[in-house]
């Protein structure tokens, strides 16, 4: 985490418009952290750098064969010819496990992005990109807490008009997780009967593990 800084001021200066932060030691351990991922984003700001992380996985795009994962899991794994699902977690373990789990059973994501802190790019910002992504035709994802709910909730109306489902894993179910969710990334989980409740309301799809996330793909695909 100490070598961050400077690293991104050498990026800003070099006109660099876009970062993926892997190294852990930010809000997720606390003040101290918190008060140097805030000074990434100050850096961030004066140069117009967008950030992934810190604290994640990274960032893959089957698409067009970009790789920003230092996890060898990804490629190590078969890639199919149909990619039509998008799939953005909170959680870079998660993430890498569903992203395995559905190679192995036939289903490529077009796109996995891992957020970690999320401090400059977060999930609904991703579901909106998946959107408005002719190439996505469902959208996934593992979600400990949203930041901007009023905005998922918009975009999660929008998916509905353009006929592409969200298919989501929420986690926090008990109050031991919701505490989990919380101290993992530094995200607000929030109560589990709201969050349940959002989703029946905006039409999101909600799923218990990966393998529904798999199966819900596959069938939304078939139509």
């Amino acid at each position: 985490a100490n070598q961050i800084k400077d690293s991104l001021v050498e990026c800003g200066q070099k006109g660099v418009k876009a970062a993926i932060i892997f190294a852990s030691g930010f809000s997720e351990v606390g003040e101290e952290g918190s008060k140097q991922q805030r000074a990434l984003g100050e850096i961030a700001e004066e140069y117009g750098i967008r950030i992934i992380g810190p604290n994640c996985v990274g960032l893959v795009n089957t698409m067009n064969g970009f790789i920003g994962t230092f996890s060898p899991a990804i490629l190590a794994v078969p890639f199919h010819d149909e990619r039509a699902v998008g799939y953005v977690s909170q959680s870079g373990a998660y993430g890498v496990l569903t992203y395995m789990a559905a190679a192995q059973k036939g289903l490529t994501f077009n796109y996995f992005v891992s957020l970690g802190n999320e401090m400059d790019v977060e999930f609904s910002d991703v579901v909106e990109y998946m959107i408005h992504d002719d190439k996505t035709k469902v959208i996934t994802g593992y979600l400990e807490g949203a930041k901007n709910t009023e905005k998922l909730r918009g975009l999660a109306k929008e998916a509905l008009e353009r006929k592409k489902p969200i298919v989501l894993m929420k986690t926090g179910r008990s109050e031991a997780g919701s505490r989990a969710a919380s101290s993992h990334t530094g995200s607000l989980a929030g109560s589990d009967a709201i969050y349940d409740a959002f989703f029946k309301q905006t039409g999101i799809v909600r799923v218990d593990d990966y393998e529904d996330i798999i199966t819900f793909s596959k069938l939304f695909l078939s139509n």
